[in-house]
């Protein structure tokens, strides 16, 4: 692989050191976009270009997954309060009727 500059996130040091884990979605993007821009002339290496692409990409989809996760629990949660409060108007309206 091609050594990075020092303007790069350093994609081999965020692996050996597990901080890809923790890396902000940009450096994630950088790091897709090493991976897929460096040319790996040794068939014997290639693969794990591809296995760094796909844990960079499962890190990327468990974010999104956690993020829609609480979106949906805060849509859940005014459906609910919506829903509480259309029955308390409806037995009032049936109370003092």
């Amino acid at each position: 692989m091609n050594q990075p500059s020092d303007s790069k996130p350093d994609l081999q040091s965020a692996f050996e050191t597990n901080t890809v884990w923790n890396a902000d979605a940009s450096t994630l993007q950088e790091y897709l976009r090493q991976l897929n821009s460096d040319k790996i002339i040794n068939s014997y290496v290639q693969h794990r270009a591809v296995v760094r692409a796909l844990t960079i990409n499962h890190i990327q989809l468990t974010r999104l997954i956690h993020d829609l996760d609480k979106r949906n629990n805060k849509t859940q949660l005014w459906f609910m309060i919506l829903a509480i409060g259309s029955l308390l108007i409806g037995l009032l309206g049936v109370i003092f009727h």
